[in-house]
């Protein structure tokens, strides 16, 4: 899983660098390409999400620090929202209460 981590890491920066030499125009659309992609996913991702907090209540891990995981996680949505107002912050509420009946 580390190598994972290390990839999408070296990848992250080099799209950072690319990204860095782009004009506004470009940034914004590369930007809400991505937004879109991970709107694409969301579901997918909301699966994973799911699965990882199940895995860290099963490891033992506090309630405090899964609260702490959901709440980044409706930051996550919030700050996405800023490039493609999809979401709403009645959603993330939502997702946050969906999220926390998971881990019970």
């Amino acid at each position: 899983m580390a190598a994972v981590g290390d990839d999408l890491a070296i990848r992250g920066r080099a799209a950072q660098r690319v990204l860095a030499r782009l004009d506004r125009a470009r940034k914004d659309a590369a930007l809400h390409a991505i937004a879109d992609a991970i709107g694409r996913r969301r579901a997918a991702i909301a699966e994973a999400n799911a699965a990882d907090l199940a895995q860290g209540r099963d490891d033992g891990l506090s309630a405090a620090l899964l609260s702490a995981v959901l709440i980044a996680v409706g930051m996550s949505r919030l700050s996405g929202s800023a490039l493609k107002p999809t979401v709403t912050l009645d959603q993330v509420q939502r997702d946050k209460v969906a999220a926390k009946e998971m881990v019970r």
